[in-house]
């Protein structure tokens, strides 16, 4: 629906911005001790590559851009669950 009410392009730059954010916040749980090295490898390549799509999304709103950033984070979150549970077992 937002891209309706802003346009694409604002959409594809707040994608942009949530993405960054979002690789930040999940790089938290490392930096404080919760999860160790597994996890945050796991989501730094996890997140750069989010925001890599993201970026491209920003410069290109094509639909299929957008449809290939959307799959890729529903991958994304299936593989963070994969690196915890993997952290935890190494652990």
């Amino acid at each position: 629906m937002m891209p309706v009410v802003r346009g694409p392009q604002a959409t594809a730059r707040l994608v942009f911005w949530y993405s960054v954010l979002l690789l930040a916040i999940t790089l938290v749980p490392g930096a404080i001790g919760t999860f160790g090295l597994v996890y945050v490898v796991g989501a730094t390549v996890l997140g750069g590559a989010l925001c890599v799509l993201a970026w491209r999304l920003w410069r290109d709103t094509s639909p299929a851009r957008a449809a290939l950033l959307f799959h890729y984070s529903l991958l994304y979150l299936a593989l963070l669950f994969v690196a915890v549970a993997i952290d935890a077992a190494v652990r």
